[in-house]
This record gives C-alpha cells, structure tokens and sequence, in this order.
C-alpha cells in the first residue's frame, strides 16, 4: 500500500473537527508544514509504529514523531538510538538511503 500524506490543512480540518491527537501508522508522512500547523494549534501527533496493514499496537501518547527532538533517556542503549534514528530517516525519505547504518554507527561512536 502506498503513502498517505497530512498536510497543513488536513490539521485544521481535525482541529476543526475537534480532534485534539492523531495516531500515525509507518505508512503516513507528515509534510513539514502539517507538523508546524499541529504544533501552533495544538494537535498532537502519535507516531504507532504498524503500517496501514498491520495491526498497530495500543499507542502509549507519549512516542515522538519522527525528526521530533529528543531527549536522551538515562540507561538508553545505542541499539535503540540507531534503530529510532533510522526509523526517523527511513519515514522522512521514504526510503532507506545506501550506507545509512553505517553513518550511524560512526556517529554514535564519536560521542
């Protein structure tokens, strides 16, 4: 199945709707201006994880979308830095690049 898109307007259509927090399934991109819109007016993304063909997990409310900033969490291994690092690049592209797990593993062995 392919990608589905929110935009900057389909954030206002929700908050006009009323909604105040959208789950995201793998298969959904997020265009920068959407993310914008939903931070000035307060929608919260959820990021679940499961494409639009699996079965998504109960979402905690609490994962970040993508590119978000984040904190670093006191015992957090690097497995999990790299894999949530690549996730957020994989969701961006839309692709994995060439040579991506090796860019951050060198990245995370010079901290």
């Amino acid at each position: 199945m392919g990608k589905r898109f929110i935009t900057a307007r389909d954030i206002d259509d929700l908050i006009e709707q009323g909604q105040q927090e959208i789950h995201l399934d793998t298969d959904t991109v997020v265009t920068d201006a959407a993310r914008e819109r939903a931070r000035e007016r307060g929608l919260r993304l959820c990021r679940c994880g499961a494409s639009s063909g699996e079965a998504a997990p109960a979402p905690s409310g609490t994962e970040p979308l993508p590119g978000a900033p984040q904190q670093s969490q006191p015992g957090g291994s690097d497995a999990a830095l790299a894999a949530a690092v690549e996730r957020a690049v994989v969701a961006h592209l839309g692709k994995e690049p060439p040579g991506l797990r090796d860019v951050i593993n060198r990245i995370l062995q010079r901290r």
